[in-house]
């Protein structure tokens, strides 16, 4: 499995590639996803969508018209071209690998992420960011944490790929809540080099978020509550 980082603005759309096999996650707009199709003579089976926000649906329309591949995200949502209906749950084969749904609500009400088990390998959206978490826009504080909870069952050495490049921002707020966290300094001065070479945060794993995300660290609902509200007016 190859997972090629393409960006859209501060959005990451990942193509997942096995042989000429391709999978996309999340794509914001088309034209970057089609180039790279087109020059490596890739195949689009499926797109993925994590929840029905325009910057993760975007290409969905070009895509589906383009390459006649399959629309698949969460049900009750407002996804262009949506072909197949997801709930808690539910397994999607697509280029010889298996994704496992997880419902996962708080920064909408139909968010799911994509879980490959085999490859040890998630896809969080909006729901967990390196260093940080998405913003509470529909669910409830209690809902998020909850999602939250069930990524941090998931074992040390689960890929995370999210749907932002927010990392150095992240980063920053978690040192001003951690002001001798050391994990959390060392991340940030690699970042930091990172992003003035224009190189993607991307993956993290769950161990590095133990370590130094805020959001996975709070003991528990009421603390993590507090944090979000202050990363709100950050």
């Amino acid at each position: 499995m190859n997972i090629k980082i393409l960006r859209s603005g501060d959005n990451y759309i990942y193509l997942i590639v096995v042989d000429k096999k391709a999978v996309v996650i999340d794509p914001a707009s088309a034209q970057s996803v089609l180039a790279t199709v087109r020059e490596s003579g890739f195949h689009i089976s499926h797109v993925l969508v994590t929840h029905h926000h325009f910057d993760h649906t975007g290409g969905c329309h070009e895509l589906k018209h383009a390459a006649h591949c399959e629309i698949v995200g969460p049900a009750q949502s407002s996804i262009p071209g949506l072909d197949r209906e997801v709930v808690d749950g539910d397994i999607i084969h697509t280029a010889d690998l298996d994704f496992e749904v997880m419902a996962l609500p708080g920064h909408t009400n139909d968010h799911v992420v994509y879980y490959c088990r085999e490859k040890s390998v998630l896809f969080t959206g909006d729901v967990l960011f390196v260093a940080g978490c998405g913003r509470i826009l529909e669910g409830t504080a209690m809902e998020m944490w909850n999602s939250l909870q069930r990524i941090l069952a998931l074992p040390d050495e689960t890929l995370v790929y999210c749907g932002h490049e927010y990392t150095l921002d992240n980063l920053e707020f978690a040192l001003h809540i951690e002001p001798n966290n050391i994990d959390i300094q060392d991340k940030l001065e690699i970042v930091r080099e990172w992003i003035d070479r224009d190189k993607p945060s991307v993956p993290s794993t769950i161990k590095v978020e133990k370590l130094t995300n805020p959001f996975l660290r709070a003991a528990n609902e009421k603390e993590f509550s507090e944090l979000r509200r202050r990363k709100n007016i950050w």
